[in-house]
Formats: structure tokens, sequence, C-alpha cells
């Protein structure tokens, strides 16, 4: 009997007692206390035997090592047992002894029965404590299986392809952890507690498909329309949005628990794009996986490897993959109103929001924090009532935390410290309360009294303060010097709408330019601090020193100050060895406190810029209007560019240096140049741009080109300055080579979408055939090809058009790339039907070249079932073959592996031939891409209906059935896809390569186990013997690899032992047992081990039959991981032998007795 048999069969006599007690309570009534007794003892130690019989049936005798001490004969279960019986016993004798029409005696004293509730309440704790101790040790079992999980997971992180998929995803995407790490700095303990302790908050972190959002409420400020424009407006909401971060991110301190986050903000470009918002997601849920989902994959190859940016869709639909199989999965962004209204993207960002949740991933939880703007509102109005939870950050909730923020500013400003404690409780009661639920007004407050050195000023002055931000902005740009009026405002228009956050050494450059007059080196500051000491200090902030990747756009930085003395650049990179010359320096009034970074102190600070309440105020001369500083920006870079490239300069690290402005220039103009394509143009700035790219009459486009191009290659403005990258720069790119392959301003605009722009430029240029623009393609400025592939490329209908009304040959492909159609299929039937409709050619001549494709295949392979109808219906070739990937490929094969039903109806009803032959010995038919990759058999029951044959391929291919019987993931796929290849007569034994049937491929393929169960349920030689062995050396042989799952070979060795593979024949039983030998205990001294790159070397002997030989060679693979497998493995195979020894003899046995027999009979 198994052990919880054993507990059961005790549990059953205590329910016999337990009812026999039940019939004495109502007949003993003197007797009842100890009946009472008694049966409440038993009914406790029922509890803890049910306990202890589940705890057997989960997880077995043998994984209890106090399984002995349970079960044994002095154990606590067979004196509970002995107890129950003899109750049992007597109280069964008096129940029979009498009619059940006289009243039962019962049959125990007191003394008696106080004994036997002592002796079962001694066992029931003996059985408490050893269960307690086995559930204990199971506890560090599963502990072990969450370390084993962690391990797994950073072992994935490692994995070279994560590796690559993830810096895809994140190339150019600002650090979202530097922006909570900020946030955390400014915490202050004990507040936010009414958030972070909130049942609110809990139900949300605990519900399924959970959505809260934390938004500016009702404050205690006295003007009520000024309230409305400042609600949450400094009300510490990225603070309290870091501290849910912080809570979510301890609770998924396990697997399968993740926190992912993203604050939006005013003061940084890229940092308002909800792409790079979702790009950050994937790649941060990514590695907090253990594998790396087939789509995700498919994408990736599909950029070209990373070579390309994903488009929007397809990071939204990368999103929905990754998220599958966690427990839970926290998302938190903060800041949904400083992300931009302009070209829609708050709009998208709130429809992907509004997406997400119609997923219904029960383990999704999403945290947002905003102000409540209109737009965002009526979005969150949709959501039905139950179906979210909405908190507002109002003045009462936030009162308790701006006090302590207030009491800790008094507490550590030096100036405060000799503050009586009166005055600095009276300022902190005065402040707190005034400060309408803001954090930045209490700041404002604070600062504007500290520098007050009397205490009657001091009182006086608190009474005055601004009661709101807009009358505090107001104050402070009422006391800027008049002289220095056209600098504030310059300075504070470049700060709200710059691309990116700007160093002091920039911005001090750019407010000496006019935008209607040409630049002058001699207006520049002696000193840049100057402009810092005339601006406002309440309106901006600055982080000192560092350079980040966030700040420069770049994925790599250098924090070294390049104004320091020993970094100042030589004449030029290839003078570098010549030393270092420190006056110019000194001269543009440069130094190491220059490279701190400028930003809006708050993004209230922004709002009241832009707002039209600034207007009607007394500093309505510091208005901004977001329209006019964009062309401003526009002009004053094309100006500067300008006074550049009219010295024909040498393109080097100097440059960059001297002119400080340029390296913003000639990366981020062209984000201006985008935001005015929707605007009125400005003859203007269209006479600038034509000036910069007249070649003819300065060097402006060369130097702008030169530098955008080194720009894209990572390099950020930090290195171009450090001494020791102008040896990389000079080795890497050299630039009298580089200056001679600079694409053509129309090739550049129309890479950029820029259609309006590029209008103007077409006709004021010298006359051109677009054709005869020179590309690019392989030079240092990546891959420029001609004008309409670039427009294509980026996905432009508009700029399309404008080329092609221009005389652009839509059908000219160029020599590396592919065509403009080609380009075009990448974003869907609107741009593809452009060129359709203009007479593109649909079945490229140059489509069966290496690593070519054709239109149809693409649009197959991206699953875009429009562009394939528009294709087909254009006359493309549905059986057109290409190599899209070195191999001979048709749009079948892509629409197959694209799993697409719709896709393979389409192209079948076109006229595609289900059996075509591919030279890619892998996936030789669409049967074999379909058996591979697919999850359902919707598709291949369709290419069997079409006429799709099993066995069409190369002689000595494997089959579709190979194929299904090796896949290394989805068992349950494989093994239905196995089914319907059988059901359409597959050969489950039939040879495929190196003479391997389905079932040593399955095992070398490391194919799941119940596939191999799927497999040895059928009829089939598991003794089948390929070139390289059979089935079972296929299993002991791949242990050694790398390549190997954990715990794969002693799973699948176990299978096949037990399914009889130890009954082969005794040459390759040996060959697998000697195999398993060494490779627990390392090669045969007689083997000829001579290393190599190959685990085994396979050598055909005499007879033909191919031996494996053990050889052992350096590798990444840790010996360890695989110790115990290899010894599992060696010991099974001792077993087996054993019983096959075992089996000989009985049989041999056998047949001596049949022998004998005979005789006798005889």
């Amino acid at each position: 009997m198994d052990a919880a048999a054993s507990v059961i069969a005790v549990i059953q006599i205590s329910q016999q007692v337990g009812k026999a007690l039940v019939d004495y309570y109502q007949s003993a009534r003197d007797a009842r206390k100890d009946i009472k007794d008694l049966y409440t003892s038993l009914g406790e130690l029922e509890v803890v035997l049910e306990s202890l019989a589940k705890l057997y049936k989960r997880t077995g005798q043998v994984q209890l090592p106090d399984s002995a001490l349970i079960l044994g004969p002095e154990g606590p279960l067979k004196r509970v047992k002995d107890d129950l019986e003899t109750l049992k016993s007597k109280l069964d004798k008096k129940h029979h002894s009498f009619s059940t029409l006289v009243a039962l005696k019962w049959p125990f004293e007191k003394k008696g029965v106080e004994k036997v509730v002592n002796s079962i309440e001694k066992s029931k704790g003996d059985l408490k404590m050893i269960v307690g101790i086995d559930n204990l040790d199971l506890s560090y079992k599963q502990s072990d299986i969450l370390q084993e999980l962690r391990s797994e997971i950073a072992q994935a992180q490692a994995d070279a392809t994560r590796k690559a998929i993830v810096s895809w995803l994140l190339s150019g995407v600002p650090n979202p952890s530097r922006d909570h790490n900020a946030a955390r700095t400014r915490h202050q303990k004990g507040t936010g507690a009414w958030l972070t302790d909130s049942q609110d908050l809990k139900v949300w972190m605990e519900s399924e498909n959970s959505f809260l959002w934390l938004f500016g409420g009702v404050g205690l400020a006295e003007n009520l329309h000024q309230l409305i424009h400042d609600l949450l407006a400094g009300a510490g909401k990225s603070i309290l949005s870091s501290s849910v971060i912080n809570i979510t991110e301890r609770r998924c301190s396990t697997p399968l628990l993740v926190t992912t986050y993203w604050y939006f903000t005013f003061a940084d470009h890229e940092k308002q794009k909800v792409l790079n918002m979702l790009l950050s997601f994937v790649a941060n849920i990514l590695n907090q996986r253990r594998d790396i989902p087939q789509r995700i994959h498919e994408l990736y190859a599909q950029s070209n490897h990373g070579m390309n940016q994903p488009h929007l869709e397809n990071v939204l639909e990368m999103f929905r993959v990754v998220v599958d199989d966690f427990d839970d999965i926290y998302i938190i962004i903060d800041g949904l109103d400083e992300c931009p209204k302009t070209d829609s993207e708050r709009a998208r960002l709130l429809e992907i929001i509004k997406d997400i949740r119609n997923w219904n991933i029960p383990s999704m939880h999403i945290f947002v924090a905003s102000r409540q703007e209109r737009d965002i509102l009526e979005e969150f109005d949709t959501f039905a009532p139950d179906d979210h939870v909405r908190i507002p950050a109002d003045g009462n909730k936030v009162q308790k935390d701006i006090e302590l923020f207030v009491q800790k500013k008094l507490s550590e400003d030096k100036r405060c410290s000799r503050w009586k404690p009166a005055l600095k409780a009276f300022v902190q009661e005065r402040i707190s309360t005034r400060a309408g639920g803001m954090f930045r007004l209490a700041a404002l407050q604070l600062e504007a009294i500290t520098p007050i050195a009397i205490e009657a000023r001091i009182r006086a002055a608190v009474e005055v303060l601004p009661r709101t931000l807009d009358m505090s902005y107001d104050r402070m740009l009422l006391e800027v010097d008049p002289e220095n009026s056209v600098f504030v405002h310059r300075a504070l228009q470049w700060l709200t709408f710059a691309a990116r956050p700007l160093k002091l050494y920039e911005l001090a450059e750019a407010v000496i330019i006019d935008p209607d007059l040409p630049f002058n080196i001699d207006d520049r500051f002696m000193d840049c601090n100057s402009l810092l000491e005339m601006i406002p200090a309440g309106l901006v902030s600055s982080t000192p020193g560092t350079i980040t990747s966030s700040e420069l756009d770049s994925s790599s930085f250098c924090a070294t100050r390049y104004y320091d003395s020993d970094y100042y650049a030589p004449n030029s990179i290839n003078d570098e060895e010549e030393g270092e010359d420190d006056s110019d320096g000194e001269e543009l009034g440069f130094d190491r406190y220059t490279t701190c970074t400028i930003r809006l102190a708050h993004f209230s600070v922004k709002e009241y810029l832009v707002s039209g309440r600034i207007i009607k105020g007394p500093a309505s001369m510091y208005s901004i209007d977001e329209n006019l500083v964009d062309k401003a920006i526009a002009k004053c870079c094309f100006r500067y560019l300008t006074h550049i490239g009219g010295s024909r300069p040498q393109i080097d690290a100097r440059l960059v240096y001297q002119f400080p402005l340029l390296y913003y220039s000639s990366k981020h103009l062209t984000h201006h140049l985008e935001k005015l394509e929707v605007q009125v143009r400005d003859p203007e700035v269209d006479n600038l741009m034509l000036e910069v790219f007249d070649t003819g009459k300065t060097d402006a486009w060369r130097v702008w080109i030169s530098l955008a191009l080194l720009v894209s290659y990572g390099i950020t403005s930090n290195q171009v300055y450090i001494k020791r990258w102008y040896r990389e720069l000079r080795d890497n790119y050299p630039w009298d080579r580089v200056q001679k392959k600079l694409p053509h301003p129309i090739t550049w605009l129309s890479s950029l979408g820029l259609t309006e722009a590029l209008k103007q430029a077409l006709p004021a240029l010298p006359p051109l055939t677009l054709d005869s623009i020179p590309q690019m393609a392989g030079s240092f400025s990546g891959s420029f090809g001609l004008p309409l592939f670039e427009a294509a490329r980026k996905g432009c209908p508009k700029t399309v058009s404008v080329l092609l009304d221009a005389g652009a040959d839509i059908n000219t492909e160029l020599s590396t790339e592919r065509s403009a159609l080609m380009a075009a299929v990448n974003h869907g039937s609107e741009l593809v039907k452009i060129f359709l409709d203009r007479g593109a050619t649909v079945n490229p001549e140059k489509c069966q070249l290496t690593w070519y494709d054709s239109p149809l295949r693409k649009a197959c392979s991206l699953g875009y079932v429009e562009v394939v109808k528009l294709l087909l219906d254009s006359g493309a070739d549905p059986n057109l073959v290409a190599k899209a990937d070195n191999y001979d490929d048709v749009p079948l094969g892509a629409a197959v592996r694209r799993d697409s039903p719709d896709l393979v109806k389409i192209l079948l009803a076109y006229g595609a031939n289900p059996n075509y032959v591919s030279d890619d010995k892998r996936f030789p038919t669409a049967l074999h891409v379909a058996a591979t990759f697919n999850e359902s058999v919707e598709v291949i029951r369709l290419l069997f209906e079409a006429g799709a044959s099993q066995d069409v391929g190369s002689k000595g291919t494997d089959t579709p059935f190979h194929s299904a019987a090796s896949r290394t993931k989805s068992p349950l796929a494989s093994i239905e896809i196995m089914k319907v290849l059988l059901e359409y007569g597959a050969d489950p034994s039939k040879r495929g390569v190196y003479m391997r049937t389905p079932l040593i491929s399955a095992v070398a393929g490391y194919c799941d186990g119940e596939s191999l169960k799927f497999l040895l349920g059928l009829n089939i030689d598991i003794h089948a013997v390929s070139t390289h062995g059979n089935a079972l050396t296929a299993a002991i042989i791949s242990c050694r690899s790398a390549n190997s799952p954990r715990d794969y070979c002693p799973t699948m060795v176990i299978l096949l032992l037990e399914a009889g593979a130890y009954q082969c024949a005794d040459l390759h039983w040996q060959r697998a047992y000697n195999l398993a030998r060494q490779l627990r205990d390392g090669p045969d001294d007689s083997a000829d081990d001579t290393g190599g790159e190959k685990l085994f070397m396979y050598d055909s002997d005499d007879s033909g039959y191919s031996q494996v030989r053990l050889h052992y060679y350096q590798s990444d693979t840790n010996e360890e991981d695989h110790k115990r497998e290899k010894e599992m493995i060696f010991d099974l195979m001792k077993q087996y032998d054993t019983k096959r020894n075992t089996e000989a003899v009985e049989k041999m046995e056998e047949i001596v007795s049949d022998v004998a027999r005979l005789f006798t009979q005889d």
C-alpha cells in the first residue's frame, strides 16, 4: 500500500469511530463531555491526516524525506491507527451487544478517555511537526525551482539573439530609469502615503485587467479660473508615479511578474514619442521572458535583422505577443498630458491605451497619471465606471505631503539654520496652506523668502507672496533687466521647443542668433554663465556635468567634460599628435561648468509661456507661439550653417568645437522642418534652406549632411570633442572619400518625407534628372538610393506623388537595393496602390538574384492581405521565384510560414503551385514549412485540398513528417500536425537525411517529450538505425550539445528505454552504453582524440556502420551544467544493461527448459 492509501485508511477508521461516538452521545448522557472531547480530538486529527494525504498525492512518497518516520512501525501514523482500532473495537462490541431499543452504555472510564485523547494528541502533534518539516523541505524545493527560473532568465538574457533584438528595439530610445531615479531623489520620505497605502491601489494591483488614473482634482487655490489651468501642475505626480513603480517592482521580485514604465516629459522630444514608449516596454518585458516568441523573430528578420526601425503597428503587435505567459504585468505611464497633441501623438497614445485595455488580458495592470485635460477625460469617460479606478490628487490629499516638504526644506537649507522655531512654524503653516496643493508653488515661495535675513521682512514677504503659479512667473519675468529681455525671451523659446534639453554652451550660442540677420560671431558672450545669471532661477533648472545618452540621443556617452584643458581639440583630426591649444577655449568663454544641461524648471512653466493667459498679463512680451518658434529655430540653424559653410571649412572635430550649436543644427534641424510641414510656408525659411542647398555658393550643405551622417552612426557631440576619438574618426570615417559620396539634397528631403520642402527645392535647384542623381548604396551614408526609393522607404505617399509628378522613373531598380515598389510594400496598401496606378512593374527581373525579393513574396511575408490582393489583381505571378534569403522561395512559402489561411487561400485561388520545390533542403516544400512553423493545421489542410503531396522533394531529404516530429516547441501543435499528415498518408518510418527515421530526427532535434510519446505510440521500429546510430544513440549524443534544453536528454533516454530501446541488437546497445560511459568519464584512451570543432566524429567502419566516438573540446558550455544529466544517463544505462542481461538469461533458461521438455517427452 502506498503512503497516500495508508493515510486514507486511517482517516476511514477515524470516521467510523466518529460515527459511533455520535450514537453514544445520544444515549450515554452521563458521559457526553468525555464523548465530546474525544470527538473534537478526532476531528482535528482528520484535518492533519487529510493534509498529509494531499501532500503525498501531490509530491509522492519519495520526495518527502521524513516518510519513514511517519509510516514506520513506531511512527505516529501506526500509533494513531492502533488507538483508533482499539476504540472502534470496544465501541462496536458494546454497540452490537445491546438491542437498539436499549440505551447504550459508555464503555470507558474518565481516565481511560483522557489516556486515549492524550495518545491521539501526541500522535497528532508528531504528525504536525513532521508534515511541517516536509512542507518546509518542499518550500526549499520550490525556492530551488524559482532560482532555476531566475537562472534560465539570466541565461536567456545573455543569449546573443536576444541581445541583438533588444539592442534593435532600444536604438535611440531614451532610458526611462533616469527619469525614475530623478523622481526618487526628489521624493520626501513619508509623502504620498495617501496613495501608496490606499485600498484603491491595492485593488488595482490585485484585480484582473485593472486600470487606475491618477488625475488633478480640487485644490485649495482660491482663484477657480487659475485652478482649472493648474490642475495637478506641481502636485508631484511624477514622484507619486515613482512611488507606485517602486511598490510594483518589489512585488515583481519573482519570475513571471514584471513592471515596466515610461515618463512623458515636455523637455525631451524623444520622450514624447509613443513609439519610443512601446519599444521600451517590449524590450523590458522581452528581457524578463525565458523565451523569445516566434513572431518577434519574424519581425526582427523582416527589419533586415535590425537595420530598419520597426513600425508602430509592428511594435504594438510585438507588445501583444510578449505580455503573454506572465502572472502579472504592471504598466505605469506618467505624464499623459506632456505627450504633445501635435501630429496626433496624444490621440495615438490614448487610442493605444484603449486597444490594450480591449485585449482583456487578466494579468495586465495599467496605471496612468496626468492632469485632467479635456481629451484625456473624454477618452477615459468611454470606459465603464466599474471597469477602472480614478484617484484625484486634490489639495486635501496632498496637503500633508506639502507640509512635510516645506518642513524638510526649512530644516535642510543653511540659510534658514538660524531662524527661530516660531518663525519656521509660521512660514511652514502659511506656505503649506496657501500652496493650493502644488509642490511647485510651495518651492517657489520658499525660494523667494529664504534669501531674506530679517525676520520682520520675512513675515511681511510671506503675506504678499503670489497665490498662483502664473503670478509667480509674472513677477520673475518682470524683474528681468530690459537690456537682457531679448536673450531671456530667446532662451525660453529654445528651451520650450528644442528637440532635446540643451547644454549651456549650446543655449548661449543659440540666443545670440537673430533669425532675421546673418550670424555674427562677435555677438558671443565672453562667459556662457552670464546667460544663466540673466534668466530667473525659478524658470529654469540645470543639471551639471555628466552628458547622458538621453540628452545627446545616443546609445553611448562619455562623462568627460570636453572643455577641460586636457581635452581641447587640435587643429584637425589628421593633426591630433600636434598637442593642444588652450587659448581658444578661453576666447570662447567655455569652462568646465558650461557642460551643464539647462531645462525649464517645470511643465507648468511651458504651459504658462504658451497659454493665452500670459498675453493678458503684465509679462505678455514673453509669450511664446509654437509655430513661430519652430520657424525662428529653423532660420537660426540655416543662418548658422550658412555662416560656417561660407568659409568652406575642413570638417573635423575642431569645427564642431568652434561652433557649439553645429551638432544640434546638424542633427535636429530636420525635427523643426518636419513640424513646419503642416504650417503655411514661410518664404524666408524656404529661401534660407535653398541657400544652404546651393553648393556653388557655400559649403553649408556639405557641413550639414556630413555631420548629420556622422551622428547617424551614433557619434555624440561629446565624443567628437574627445581626444581618444580622433584616431577612430580618422580611420573609420575618411572624409576625403566620404565627402565625394554625400547624398543630394533632393535625396535627403525625400528620405525624410519633407514633401513641402521638396516642392520648393525641385524647381529652385539646378536642372537635373531625378534618375541621374547618384546612388549612395554601401557608402558612409549607409544606403541612399534614388529619391523615389527613399520616399517609398520612408512610407510617405505625398512625397512619392510629388517625385512621380516631377518625372521620376517608377521602375528604376537599384544596383544593390530593391525597386521603389518593394520599399513601398512595407507601408501597406495606400502607398502600393499609388505605384500600381502609375504602372509599376510587379514581376521584377532581378528577383532571382541572391538576396533579391519580389513585391508579392515580401507582402506575403508581412501578412498584408490587401497588398497581396492588389498585386495579384495587377498581374503579379504567384509562382515567381525569388532568392530573398539566399534560397529559392515563392509567395506561397512566405504565406505558409506566416501561418495565414487567408493569404494561402488567395494565392491558391490565383494559381499558386502547392508542390513547388525550393533549393532549401531544410524546407523544400510548403508542407515542410507548415509542419515546421505553423501552430494550427488549417493551412496544412488547405494545401492538401489543393493537391499538395508529401512525396514531392529531392531524394534523401526529410519528409514533412520529419519536420513536424522534430519541432522543439508547441508539442500540441506538433502532435496535431503529425495526425493530419498521417491522415493524408504520411509514412512514420520513411527514411530522410542520413537515413534517419522521424523518430531519430525528433530525438536529434530536441523534440518535446509529448511528441516523442506520440511517436512511440505509432507502429514504428524503435530500433531503426541511421548512418549515425539509432534513436537511443541520438538521445545520448544530444546531451553534450550546448543547444539541448535542461533535463532534455535524461527525459528522452528514459522514454526510449521504457519503450524497449534497450532490446536493440548487441552491437548498437554496446555502442550506446559505451557512449554514455564516455560521456560521464571522458573518452577512452584508445579514442583518437584530435580535438576539432565538433563534439562527435563519425567514422565508417568496414561494415558500413558509422561509429560514434566522443571528442571533447573547449566550448562555452559549463561542464557542471550537464554533470548531473550525464551521471543520470549512465545510471539509467547501467540499470537497463542489468535488465537486458537478466532478460537474456531468463530467455536462455526458457529455451533450455523448452529443449529439456522436448527431450523428456521423447
